[in-house]
């Protein structure tokens, strides 16, 4: 056989499956040895496909039926990713969303504990803006509190991330 070009290893199945040798051979060369054929172009891929059909009868094959262009194999490669990907970015939003009610309901039950006493500072001389501003810092000392926990308990898988050895992490992935 002629040698006519090099290329690498193949995924053909997923981007996760592991790379195999490949070649690829002229038709005039021998027949090909499996059902696959890959065309490149300069333009449209799909403007193409009409002739790479012609040509195929030409030479007396049978047709290809499942013609695809790279980018529809790689979203199909990867479309269940994508799906846990946005499957779990939804189940963020919706803790995100549930955390803001939680935190709203803390404050609302805080400012209702404190009716009285907002209604004595008041009658006592204490502007609305003062009573907000009250209300408010407590809430974020509460939540600075909230996030020096989560940052603190964080602090355990960043220390165990950065002890990982590069060479090991690169042939794990």
């Amino acid at each position: 056989m002629r040698i006519i070009g090099v290329v690498s290893n193949v995924k053909h199945g997923s981007l996760e499956e592991e790379a195999k040798p490949e070649i690829y051979i002229s038709h005039f060369q021998g027949a090909p040895s499996g059902p696959f054929m890959a065309v490149r172009t300069a333009g449209d891929p799909a403007a193409v496909t009409s002739a790479v059909i012609a040509a195929v009868k030409t030479f007396g094959g049978n047709p290809p039926s499942n013609v695809r262009t790279m980018e529809a194999l790689r979203s199909e490669s990867v479309g269940e990713r994508r799906f846990v990907m946005w499957l779990t970015g939804a189940f963020g939003l919706a803790a995100l969303l549930l955390a803001g009610v939680g935190v709203c309901g803390v404050i609302s039950l805080l400012v209702s504990e404190r009716t009285a006493e907002v209604g004595i500072r008041l009658a006592l001389g204490a502007s609305p803006r003062q009573i907000w501003s009250m209300l408010i810092s407590h809430a974020a000392i509460l939540g600075a509190i909230g996030v020096a926990i989560g940052l603190g308990a964080a602090a355990i898988p960043a220390r165990r991330a950065m002890s990982v050895d590069p060479a090991d992490a690169l042939r794990a992935g």
